[in-house]
């Protein structure tokens, strides 16, 4: 049977290949403290027997692993630990007995309070790494997390192909407990729903569709979101209720919806079915997220715009305005001349004013020198009014389908409460009384733009 791939071969050698010290670090690991030279003097009279217990005591320091030791492979270590130690003495001619090797190890495990890993240790690890699971299926997570309540507990780590088979089990294990949760929470449609996924639409599968983000803030890339979002909003709302009760952490969550963008779609159709719905039921739930976060981007990106455009042709017009005042002040300059020209009689002030103004637009502009617009915010109006088609066109979807939230600004919620439920009743906006819409969330500086049609 293939094993789990958990770790590449230089992550293995990390934890399971004797270290390689340099000068420093032969310093560090290879002194020895008082318990330790006690137990040389006492119990190893032999140099080799010595120089294996300190390369095993070094090596152990750097990583709580044990290793079979061979002097002639570890030539400069044993150099060193010679030089210090024992000065004088030749490079042993061969490695000490099993015997002489195991017990050193025991010695270390004793000295410095480490044990090996016993079945009912294992069983313990068995556990904790069931809860793990719970908390991160990736196999790479649950293994370092075993490897660290191996250190915490001051156990010595079982061998990698050990730590292998159980995480294999324990990911076994979590499937097994989420299909069969799954098997009896989620409905018939939802399944559907979920299958549906893996069919084809105009050409590509829809799941490959949903992984898509909007290469912009076009009206046309937002369609799109709406249309996703409207298809998985089934799943997601079911994935809502489901989620809680699965006992399965957010960050599982995430995990199994990067598998649904991992593996191709083919990959996915051969895969068990009860796992294929856990990887699109989160993928759906955080997918639908994503694309709210989209379309909430997007009505920021367009409101914004729409301000701005509103400013700009407020200014524009207000430019305007004013180069209209200068003509007109000047008409009314020659208009005055006229009128006080004591040469000019009655009859004749009439048709010379009308050659300066047209007596079609004089009343027109009287009114306009009068009262010349330079108000900012009745042109910024006048831009809403003119480019109301496409504000609708633009912000009226989006805003029908998010979820709004206001905790402080209560009126404000109302308003939009009742705009939102505007949009879904058929009843036309002039027919309502003015008391049934919510005004209080206007500001005062703005009331005079508003406008009651009779």
């Amino acid at each position: 049977m293939t094993r789990l791939t958990i770790l590449d071969q230089d992550e293995i050698d990390a934890l399971y290949k004797s270290p390689k010290f340099s000068y420093a670090e032969k310093e560090s690991f290879f002194i020895l403290s008082d318990k330790d030279t006690v137990y040389l003097n006492d119990s190893c009279t032999h140099v080799p027997t010595k120089i294996n217990y300190i390369l095993q005591l070094g090596y152990f320091r750097a990583v709580q692993y044990f290793f079979p030791v061979s002097f002639f492979c570890v030539r400069e270590d044993v150099k060193f630990i010679i030089t210090k130690y024992f000065e004088g003495s030749i490079f042993p001619k061969q490695n000490i007995s099993p015997r002489a090797h195991y017990k050193n190890q025991k010695m270390i495990q004793k000295i410095y309070h480490f044990r090996p890993a016993t079945k009912y240790f294992l069983e313990t690890l068995r556990k904790q790494g069931q809860r793990t699971a719970k908390l991160d299926s990736k196999a790479k997570s649950i293994f370092y997390e075993l490897l660290n309540y191996c250190n915490q507990k001051q156990v010595i780590r079982p061998v990698y192909s050990r730590l292998q088979t159980i995480v294999s089990l324990l990911l076994r294990k979590e499937r097994t407990r989420l299909c069969y949760k799954l098997k009896t929470l989620l409905d018939v449609p939802t399944k559907n729903l979920l299958k549906n996924l893996l069919t084809t639409e105009e050409l590509f599968y829809k799941l490959t569709l949903l992984r898509k983000d909007p290469k912009d803030f076009s009206t046309r890339e937002i369609q799109k979101e709406l249309k996703k979002r409207d298809y998985i909003s089934a799943i997601f709302y079911e994935a809502e209720k489901i989620l809680p009760i699965m006992d399965i952490s957010n960050q599982n969550i995430q995990y199994y919806a990067s598998l649904a963008e991992f593996y191709d779609v083919s990959k996915l159709r051969r895969l068990n079915s009860g796992m294929v719905h856990m990887y699109l039921l989160c993928f759906s739930w955080i997918r639908f997220k994503e694309i709210n976060d989209h379309l909430v981007s997007y009505f920021i990106y367009k409101t914004n715009y729409y301000i701005k455009e509103s400013t700009h042709y407020s200014e524009k017009e207000i430019y305007k305005a004013k180069l209209i005042y200068d003509s007109d002040r000047s008409k009314a300059g020659k208009i005055l001349k006229v009128l006080s020209n004591q040469r000019n009689e009655d009859h004749e002030l009439r048709p010379k004013v009308y050659k300066i103004v047209s007596e079609e637009n004089f009343m027109k502009f009287t009114k306009r020198f009068n009262k010349p617009n330079f108000d900012n915010s009745s042109y910024e109006w006048q831009y809403y009014s003119k480019a109301r088609h496409k504000i609708k066109t633009n912000l009226r979807p989006v805003f029908k389908v998010v979820d709004w939230r206001c905790q402080k600004k209560v009126e404000l919620f109302n308003a939009v409460s009742f705009l939102l439920s505007y949009f879904e009743r058929s009843k036309i906006f002039k027919k309502y009384k003015l008391s049934e819409i919510p005004m209080s969330f206007f500001p005062k500086r703005l009331k005079r733009y508003l406008k009651q049609k009779k």
